[in-house]
């Protein structure tokens, strides 16, 4: 499908973008150490963030990206 193909990478750099907010958002302020971080839910956090952004925008569109 061609709009697919259009939206493709658009849609990998907003999930890209995404999981850099999830992984910062998650990580949180409480972490004075890193062994004091949850890495097992800051990581499932930032999968499950970037694959709801990468399907979000195959579904419905990417911004940056016009259709006419």
């Amino acid at each position: 499908n061609e709009r697919i193909k259009a939206l493709l990478k658009p849609a990998l750099i907003r999930a890209a973008w995404t999981a850099g907010q999830a992984f910062i958002a998650a990580i949180g302020t409480n972490a004075v150490v890193l062994s004091d971080i949850n890495w097992q839910v800051v990581l499932s956090t930032t999968a499950l963030a970037a694959l709801i952004s990468f399907i979000k925008s195959l579904l419905v569109g990417v911004p940056e990206v016009y259709h006419e």
